[in-house]
């Protein structure tokens, strides 16, 4: 390895030695991070734009704090609808809740789903469960041909 990536790499667990002590969760905590890591290694010029999208990560490129394991498990959260404050943050409290909520936003997509499952009714959907038998008993079914589509 060169020595920059030597460095770099020193720089990386470093960095994730202090989030992991909570430094994040203080008021104005990653500029604490940003203030501490420059002073530890003054040699190396870090920019402050840089230095937030290696922590926070951007888009599909998750930065520090979002490790293989931690994004998986954060990814199995949502996948399974659950809370992420209740089934994520106690397991990783040292993540600030917004880094959460913005990181599970992206799991989830760009767009939130407009229907809600519970209200899919069985079948085919033409008839609802809210019909009387008698209006059920007067339904029916159109029939479709080739000449009739519709």
């Amino acid at each position: 390895m060169t020595k920059e990536k030597e460095q770099q790499k020193k720089i990386d667990l470093r960095t994730m030695e202090l989030i992991e002590s909570k430094i994040l969760l203080e008021k104005q905590g990653l500029k604490k991070l940003y203030k501490q890591i420059s002073k530890e290694f003054p040699d190396d010029k870090i920019k402050k734009r840089s230095f937030r999208q290696k922590i926070e990560g951007t888009g599909d490129r998750p930065g520090l704090i979002w490790e293989k394991e931690v994004d998986s498990t954060l990814q199995r959260v949502v996948r399974d609808r659950d809370n992420p404050e209740e089934a994520f943050c106690p397991l990783y409290p040292y993540i600030p809740l917004e880094m959460v909520k913005k990181r599970a936003r992206w799991h989830r997509g760009i767009t939130p789903s407009r229907f809600s499952t519970d209200r899919t009714l069985p079948g085919i959907g033409r008839i609802g469960l809210d019909l009387n038998p008698v209006e059920l008993k007067k339904f029916k079914m159109p029939e479709a041909t080739f000449d009739k589509p519709f």
